[in-house]
């Protein structure tokens, strides 16, 4: 009979887009995030993609946060 070996192969993960390994930082889930290149290059794609623009003070409304489409400017 032979003897079963334990599998002690270690998965690395790989970039969801340019299938890289990388090695993701502690907690951080690795199936949803891009690695240390490709993660500027997305942000700036999805910046110009989707029009993001940062938060600023008009963009709130006393204590509340208002989506564009019902602030007054």
């Amino acid at each position: 009979m032979t003897k079963k070996t334990p599998n002690l192969t270690l998965s690395v993960p790989k970039c969801r887009f340019c299938n890289r390994y990388w090695y993701p930082a502690e907690g951080v889930i690795a199936s949803t995030t891009y690695c240390s290149r490709c993660a500027n290059a997305r942000r700036t794609a999805a910046t110009l993609r989707f029009d993001l623009k940062p938060v600023s003070e008009l963009d709130t409304q006393g204590s509340y946060f208002l989506p564009r489409r019902f602030r007054s400017s």
